[in-house]
């Protein structure tokens, strides 16, 4: 028997809106695999039903890991402001980066060391003041 994957992204609809409405504001993409639970038709009916946009991923790729994740916002801030003309510019770009920018959480914890809190949550207070309204929103929409 497969997952019900509708059943478990209500629940996790639920839960940003009782914890984070601000996200569901600026809409979802969701990446995932194409595996059968997440391309069945009740599955695809539910993503389309609210609007989340779908990031497809080959199957069993792996080219991003869970264990990569930290990784991410990292590279974000490093190329942040920077154009390439090419997709070969930005793979040189990577290629040439120091191999400790790569090991384990030091990158992430080297851009956060020194920063302000209230840099590092500013889009928190912004959520906040949404919160009440989209909240109210979401839950008539679940109730449908």
């Amino acid at each position: 028997m497969l997952p019900d994957t509708a059943a478990l992204l209500t629940a996790l609809k639920k839960q940003f809106v009782a914890k984070r409405p601000g996200l569901l504001r600026r809409g979802v993409v969701l990446q995932h695999d194409n595996a059968t639970p997440h391309s069945a038709n009740l599955t695809q009916q539910w993503l389309q039903r609210y609007g989340w946009e779908i990031l497809p991923h080959p199957a069993h790729s792996p080219d991003l890991a869970p264990s990569d994740f930290h990784l991410f916002r990292p590279l974000k801030r490093h190329l942040g402001g920077m154009a390439f003309e090419t997709e070969d510019d930005l793979i040189s770009k990577l290629r040439n980066l120091d191999v400790d920018f790569f090991r384990g959480p030091g990158p992430y914890k080297s851009l956060y060391h020194g920063v302000p809190l209230s840099n590092l949550t500013m889009g928190r207070r912004e959520e906040e003041e949404e919160e009440k309204e989209w909240k109210e929103e979401e839950e008539e929409k679940m109730e449908k």
